[in-house]
């Protein structure tokens, strides 16, 4: 329906009559009538991240054609419209932050040393260099949900990781004796029964994540199975008083729907649906606890490998 252009930095138009279809279809449910200006910008801009696509060799481009997320950043589009609010100058300025992403040096090697994840369960850990080499020495570091995001301007991990507000248009409480009560702003917020702790992974890896989460480096873990098994055990061993758990990560969408069958812990909205996450999740059951918890694991155990990333190169390094 719609891709960039980058060059001419505008939204081309690519089908008038499927795109006038799905402002109509948006128009009969309009289910982002309530949803404030700040949030809906917020909306916009996690949308375009999720659909922007880069690749290793300097090609990025942004298609709007369907899935649900094209359809979800159509009914943004004409939600804007309906509001009289022009929308494209904040289009480029988002997508601005990709501007500099180019043709990377070794991306064939690389390329083929991806090859080998193929059929594993590989794990990737995107990181900053001065990091890496607690990371190879085995440290894992487990940080307290209701601090992940505090004082960071990472767009990434800007989420509340304790909280999830829903806005759902007509939203209503059946009471015991079958009455409905409506919600006040059709507002709904799910919350973790308590704070826990954190140390995320991605499934994937991809030039617009190191980008995105400020990284200029990746641990890949080829053996995904062993590392998860290693990091339960030694958490056991060093904390007593909680369990660990190790899952993937659902995204729902919290204007669309509200029902799921896992754990807050391992919801997040469908804004951050292009981390692909995948995350250690510990409990620990005292009244005052540190930001941190920190384990060592043996690293001889893992099959790894480490890509570096810069502006204009990125480099695998095997160790």
């Amino acid at each position: 329906m719609l891709h960039y252009d980058f060059q001419e930095k505008k939204l081309i138009c690519t089908d008038t009559e499927l795109l006038s279809f799905a402002y109509e279809v948006y128009r009969g449910q309009r289910y982002l009538i309530k949803v404030s200006n700040e949030k809906l910008f917020e909306r916009l801009e996690h949308l375009l991240i999720n659909l922007i696509e880069l690749d290793f060799n300097g090609g990025k481009k942004l298609n709007i054609k369907n899935g649900k997320l094209s359809s979800a950043i159509i009914d943004v589009f004409e939600e804007f419209n309906l509001r009289q609010i022009d929308y494209t100058p904040s289009v480029e300025s988002m997508l601005h932050r990709f501007k500099d992403h180019t043709e990377i040096r070794d991306y064939l090697k690389i390329a083929s040393q991806l090859i080998d994840c193929n059929g594993k369960k590989c794990l990737f850990k995107f990181t900053e260099k001065k990091y890496l080499n607690s990371l190879i020495g085995g440290e894992i570091r487990l940080r307290l949900a209701s601090k992940f995001n505090e004082n960071n301007d990472n767009i990434a991990i800007g989420d509340d990781e304790l909280n999830i507000d829903f806005q759902l248009l007509n939203s209503r409480i059946i009471a015991e004796d079958g009455s409905e009560i409506p919600i006040k702003d059709d507002l709904i917020t799910q919350s973790a029964s308590m704070d826990y702790y954190i140390s995320c992974f991605s499934l994937n890896i991809n030039p617009k994540l190191f980008i995105i989460f400020k990284a200029d480096a990746c641990l890949i873990i080829k053996n995904g199975d062993v590392f998860v098994q290693e990091v339960k055990d030694k958490y056991q061993n060093y904390y007593k008083n909680g369990p660990i758990l190790f899952g993937r990560v659902e995204y729902i969408d919290p204007y669309r729907r509200i029902k799921s069958k896992n754990r807050m812990e391992f919801l997040k909205s469908i804004n951050f649906e292009y981390q692909n996450e995948i995350r250690f999740v510990a409990y620990e059951y005292v009244e005052k606890k540190a930001e941190i918890r920190k384990i060592n694991i043996d690293m001889r155990k893992i099959d790894y490998e480490i890509v570096e990333y810069s502006t204009n190169d990125l480099v695998l390094t095997s160790l």
